[in-house]
């Protein structure tokens, strides 16, 4: 394999590899995409900006650097390093590829507890930055292992970049669907099935849709 086709970045099954993990993401993240359709639609006229991204997606961010920040260029450099550089690192250490899909997450999700200082910075209690922090490096550490996961079934970068900038674009599920503060809370029932349906339909299609078949092989999935 070549230096570049190590770091998954090859032209064979690039379109697949952007269409697929993006379209896998969508159906687990159905549950959101029902409840932030549901709020921009109950929203009255004046409380649109006229920016649909900012407006539908509340996790993105209106200045548009910044925009660019959270959804392009963070989850590049993130994946390039956490999947592409380490996953082929680790490769040709001879671990094995459950040991990498389990392991290396843990120093994805390591590379985020430098949010708990800027939290204390701000002024937020100690004990509270560290529980925050906590939940932070499990949930980045889960989803490092999801994305080491499609990166070593795939071989591409374009799979978990894709992936990585959907998840930056939506943020975590929120739940305030369940509070009867919330707009779309008569919908509630809707928008728990859509969330089980989401779960459910992901875990029946993340093998089937990141065969290394589909994307030319994999020099790491054998």
């Amino acid at each position: 394999p070549s230096f570049l086709g190590l770091l998954g970045l090859r032209l064979e099954g690039l379109v697949p590899a952007v269409i697929l993990p993006l379209g896998l993401m969508a159906v687990l993240f159905a549950g959101p995409l029902l409840d932030l359709h549901l709020k921009y639609r109950r929203k009255p006229p004046h409380a649109h900006t006229g920016d649909f991204l900012f407006d539908f997606f509340p996790n993105c961010p209106e200045p548009r650097l910044q925009r660019l920040r959270n959804v392009v260029i963070a989850p590049l450099a993130e994946e390039f390093v956490f999947r592409s550089c380490m996953g082929a690192l680790l490769t040709a250490g001879g671990l094995s590829l459950g040991k990498i899909v389990l392991f290396s997450p843990l120093f994805f999700g390591t590379a985020h507890l430098h949010h708990c200082y800027g939290m204390v910075r701000e002024g937020t209690p100690l004990r509270q930055a560290l529980i925050v922090s906590a939940v932070q490096f499990t949930y980045t550490s889960m989803f490092g292992a999801l994305e080491m996961f499609i990166f070593l079934r795939t071989g591409h970068l374009a799979a978990v970049f894709v992936a990585h900038a959907w998840c930056n674009l939506l943020g975590l599920p929120s739940l305030e669907w369940l509070s009867t503060q919330s707009l779309t809370y008569p919908h509630r029932h809707s928008i728990g099935v859509a969330f089980l349906a989401g779960v459910a339909g992901f875990a029946l299609a993340l093998m089937p849709l990141t065969s290394p078949s589909l994307y030319g092989g994999s020099i790491f999935w054998r």
